[in-house]
């Protein structure tokens, strides 16, 4: 993922997670507001806000991500700032 972002400065916010634990899995809501800027064209910009829900399994190393999905909740800007990824 992160090669198929160069070009873009994309800074991401993270907000109300909830996490809810039960034996060794786990299920985690987190709200991401991610802003991508083109670096070449910074008035080229795309500002999503997304609800991410994934399913953890517990591991001898700690926790994997067994699954997880991106809900797209509101989205401005320009698409195209995206294209190539």
């Amino acid at each position: 993922m992160s090669t198929s972002l160069n070009g873009l400065d994309n800074p991401h916010s993270f907000s109300n997670p909830r996490v809810v634990v039960g034996g060794d899995t786990a299920r985690v809501e987190v709200l991401v507001e991610a802003q991508h800027v083109s670096s070449v064209d910074g008035a080229r910009r795309y500002l999503m806000k997304n609800c991410y829900d994934f399913v953890l399994a517990r591991r001898d190393a700690g926790w994997e991500i067994k699954h997880v999905i991106v809900d797209n909740v509101w989205r401005t800007g320009d698409p195209s700032v995206l294209a190539g990824i």
